[in-house]
C-alpha cells in the first residue's frame, strides 16, 4: 500500500480551505444586505419677516398689534429688506405710511431710541397748535396724518329762524395737520354723547386769530373736517359760504 505523501495532504488542505473560503464569499454576495439610501436634505427654511397688518401712517409708533411675522419666499423683496424682527420695529417710529401687507423695511423707521422732534419744533413760524374735536379724520379709508392738509367747517343746530334748523359754514381751508402724533396718531374715542358719532382729537397749525376763531366755534357747535387732494394744498381761497337745510331742501316757506 502506498503511503500518502505530505505534500498531497498540505494541497488536499489548501483546496479544502480555499474551497470554503468560496463558498463563503459566494454566499455574501448572494446574502448582501441592502444599500441604504441617505433621505434627501432637509428643505431650507423661508425666512421670517415683519409685515404691516394695518395701514400704519407716517409718524406713528408702532405697536405688536400693528405688524405681523410671516414666511416669504427668500428671493421675494420683502426677504430682502423687510425687518426680520418683529421686536425690531415694534417700539419705533415710522418715517413714512406703511400700507397693510407692505414689509416693514428698517429705512422706513426712525433709529431704535429716536423719537420725533418736539410740537414746538413742528409748527411753522407764526402759528399756533391747537387741538379740536372733530368728524371725519378718517377720509378714504385712511386716517389723517400729519402734514396732511384740511378744510374744517362748523355745523350748528338749533331753533333759530336763521339757522333752518340745521347750518354748516366752512371756517378755514387749507389748515395744516400737525400732530398726528407718535404714540397715537389720532386722539381717537371722544364721544359728543350716546346718540351722536364719535369725534377724534386733531392738532393743527393756525394763526392765533384762527385758534380764538375754532375755540368758539367748537364750543357753538361740531367741527368736521374735509381732506383737500395734493394738487389744491396751499392755494389761498376765500372761505366758503353757509348752507343750512331749509336752503339744501329749497323749502319755499324760506323765502
Amino acid at each position: 500500500m502506498n503511503r500518502i505523501s505530505p505534500a498531497t495532504v498540505t494541497f488536499g488542505l489548501m483546496a479544502l480551505v480555499l474551497g470554503l473560503v468560496a463558498v463563503y464569499v459566494v454566499r455574501q454576495a448572494l446574502h448582501k444586505p441592502p444599500v441604504v439610501q441617505a433621505p434627501p436634505p432637509a428643505p431650507e427654511p423661508l425666512p421670517q419677516v415683519t409685515v404691516a397688518r394695518v395701514n400704519i401712517p407716517k409718524n406713528t409708533r408702532i405697536s405688536e398689534q400693528d405688524v405681523s411675522y410671516v414666511n416669504v419666499p427668500k428671493d421675494s423683496p420683502a426677504a430682502k429688506e423687510a425687518v426680520v424682527n418683529p421686536m425690531v420695529a415694534v417700539g419705533r417710529i415710522t418715517k413714512q405710511a406703511i400700507r397693510a401687507g407692505q414689509g416693514v423695511r428698517d429705512a422706513w423707521l426712525l433709529p431704535i431710541g429716536e423719537g420725533l422732534p418736539e410740537i414746538t419744533e413742528r409748527i411753522p413760524a407764526g402759528l399756533r397748535a391747537l387741538t379740536i374735536d372733530v368728524e371725519g379724520a378718517e377720509t378714504g379709508g385712511r386716517r389723517l396724518e400729519e402734514g396732511d392738509k384740511i378744510d374744517i367747517a362748523l355745523t350748528i343746530e338749533g331753533t333759530h329762524p336763521d339757522l333752518g334748523e340745521v347750518t354748516t359754514k366752512t371756517l378755514l381751508k387749507d389748515v395744516l395737520v400737525v400732530d398726528a402724533a407718535a404714540d397715537a396718531p389720532l386722539q381717537r374715542g371722544v364721544r359728543r354723547n350716546a346718540n351722536q358719532a364719535t369725534l377724534d382729537g386733531v392738532t393743527v397749525a393756525v394763526s392765533p386769530a384762527d385758534a380764538n376763531k375754532l375755540i368758539v366755534a367748537q364750543r357753538s357747535g361740531v367741527l368736521s373736517v374735509a381732506l383737500r387732494g395734493a394738487k389744491d394744498a396751499g392755494k389761498v381761497e376765500p372761505s366758503g359760504e353757509s348752507i343750512n337745510r331749509r336752503q339744501l331742501l329749497d323749502d319755499p316757506s324760506r323765502y
